[in-house]
């Protein structure tokens, strides 16, 4: 918890990335409708590049790094477009693994904001979710070392959990929000049984 107190306040009271800077990249998750929905927020240019972000500080240092200074200089629809189509590439290396069961994360949405210069990063919002099964105790999160660092946190409960996943490793189970389950059996269905047979039994009488 400390650890992700400290680079939590690091990254916040940074100045921009530079272009070439490899940075974290800063998610959320919660649960919505019957889905498990992450929120990430980074510098995708290189990852769909494919370049290789393990132990990487500077982009340069990569063979593929042209290839992604030609995607960070398409417009923001353009690289949006090109995010999309490269989707199943990206998601074929998360892990999102819900009580034992690998689930496929389906893209919802991809906003590519407007570089702030030609000097600095540009970030990308991209929101994926997976069905939740009913019922669902438990998620574990997988973030590949080639994709550079994930800070991730959980939204929408109390204590929720949070960490970073720097070396392609899987998080530990975390616990999921339990929603009621459906009537009769929520809370308050055992009166409401009462109540049916005491209407029966009367009825009997």
């Amino acid at each position: 918890m400390a650890r992700w107190a400290a680079l939590s306040i690091a990254l916040l009271t940074s100045p921009l990335a530079r272009t070439h800077e490899v940075v974290p990249v800063i998610g959320d998750f919660f649960q919505e409708d019957g889905q498990l929905r992450f929120v990430i927020v980074g510098s995708f240019e290189p990852i769909l590049a494919g370049v290789d972000l393990t132990g990487l500080a500077d982009v340069n240092e990569s063979p593929l790094s042209d290839q992604s200074d030609a995607l960070r200089r398409l417009s923001p629809g353009d690289f949006a477009t090109r995010l999309e189509q490269g989707w199943p590439m990206v998601a074929g290396r998360i892990t999102v693994r819900v009580d034992g069961e690998d689930l496929t994360p389906e893209l919802l949405s991809v906003e590519v904001a407007d570089a702030p210069g030609s000097n600095t990063a540009r970030e990308s919002r991209v929101v994926f979710a997976v069905p939740l099964p009913r019922g669902a105790r438990a998620l574990q999160v997988g973030w590949p070392s080639a994709h550079g660092v994930l800070v991730l946190r959980q939204m929408g409960v109390d204590q929720g959990w949070d960490g970073y996943l720097a070396d392609g490793s899987l998080t530990d189970p975390i616990p999921l929000r339990r929603d009621a389950p459906w009537w009769p059996w929520a809370a308050g269905g055992a009166l409401v049984l009462a109540l049916i047979g005491a209407v029966a039994a009367r009825a009997r009488g």
